[in-house]
C-alpha cells in the first residue's frame, strides 16, 4: 500500500508560507491613519513597529482629538481564531481565505490570484460591532502584505457608522511591493445607534496578505480632577 501523498493544495500552502516567512526577514512597518469624516488617509513608512506615542501624534494630526490619544479603552477585539464576542457584541466573517492556517497561529492568509478584477467578489472580511463607545473611536486593522511591483494594490475599508441605511464611507490604504506589517487606524465619530459595520477588501494588485486582528477602541473620557479644600 502506497503512503498517502500530500495534496497539491497542502504543498502550495507550504510554498506560500515559506515565501511569506522569507519576506518577513526583511519586512518594514507602515502606519496608516484614515479619517472617515474627511476621507483623508496619511501613510507613514517606519523601520520599527508602531509605538504608542508616535502613533498618537499621527492620529492627533487629524485635529479630531482634544488631547493626545495615548491611552485607549478597547471595547472589541476580533481575530481569525476569535471571530465572535458576546459583550459588547461583535462578530466577523472572512471571505476567500486561500491558505490553511498553521496550528497555533492566529492568522488568516490570502494568496490573491493575478487575474482578479475590481468587479469580482474581493477577498477580505466583514466585521459588525454593537455598543461602540460614544466618543471619538478608532477601528484598527492589523495585517501584513505585498503587492505586484507592476500594479501596487490597496486595502479598501468601507464602514457604516450610523447603524441605519445609507452608503458606506470608503478609504484606501496602499500596499507596496515590499512585504510590510501594516497598522490601519480608521477614526470616526459613531452615529446615535452606536453600531458599526466594516468591510475590508483586498483590491487587485495585492499578491499575499496575512490578517491578524481588527479592534475597536476609544480614548477614555476622564473626569476633571477634584481638589479637597483646606
Amino acid at each position: 500500500m502506497n503512503a498517502t501523498q500530500p495534496s497539491d493544495q497542502a504543498a502550495s500552502d507550504r510554498a506560500v508560507l515559506r515565501q511569506l516567512a522569507e519576506l518577513a526577514e526583511s519586512q518594514h512597518w507602515v502606519h496608516h491613519v484614515a479619517d472617515l469624516d474627511t476621507g483623508e488617509v496619511s501613510t507613514t513608512p517606519l523601520d520599527r513597529p508602531v509605538v504608542p506615542l508616535s502613533r498618537a501624534e499621527r492620529l492627533a494630526l487629524s485635529g479630531r482629538w482634544h488631547d493626545l490619544p495615548v491611552i485607549w479603552t478597547t471595547s472589541h477585539r476580533l481575530s481569525p481564531r476569535s471571530p465572535y464576542q458576546t459583550s459588547p457584541l461583535g462578530w466577523m466573517s472572512l471571505y476567500d481565505v486561500s491558505i490553511n492556517m498553521p496550528d497555533g497561529e492566529d492568522l488568516a492568509w490570502w494568496s490573491v490570484r493575478e487575474d482578479l478584477q475590481p468587479t469580482d467578489d474581493l477577498p477580505g472580511l466583514r466585521a459588525v460591532f454593537d455598543g461602540v463607545p460614544q466618543q471619538r473611536t478608532v477601528v484598527t486593522i492589523r495585517l501584513s502584505g505585498t503587492s505586484s511591483s507592476s500594479q501596487p494594490g490597496q486595502v479598501k475599508v468601507q464602514a457604516f457608522t450610523g447603524g441605519g441605511p445609507g452608503s458606506p464611507i470608503t478609504v484606501r490604504a496602499p500596499i507596496p511591493a515590499t512585504f510590510d506589517d501594516h497598522m490601519i487606524d480608521v477614526t470616526f465619530t459613531p452615529g446615535p445607534a452606536l453600531h458599526v459595520e466594516v468591510f475590508v477588501s483586498l483590491e487587485p494588485g495585492i499578491r499575499l496578505a496575512a490578517f491578524r486582528s481588527i479592534t475597536v477602541a476609544a480614548q477614555p473620557i476622564l473626569a476633571p480632577p477634584v481638589f479637597a479644600e483646606g
